[in-house]
């Protein structure tokens, strides 16, 4: 990512950016928490971790 960015702030936003995975994340803890795999407790701190890094990757 340096090579297309000019200063090491915007090296971590393009890296943040291309590594978010918030969506995914979301689906595949529905999905475990639909088949029983994880808790309820589990389900909801993986949602709001997805949603973190949603949020956090458009700084």
């Amino acid at each position: 990512m340096r090579l297309i960015a000019k200063d090491w702030i915007s090296s971590i936003n393009y890296a943040m950016a291309f590594n978010m995975r918030g969506g995914v994340g979301i689906v595949l803890s529905s999905i475990a928490f639909d088949y029983g795999i994880i808790n309820e407790t589990f389900f909801v701190t993986l949602v709001i971790c997805a949603i973190f890094t949603a949020l956090i990757s458009g700084l």
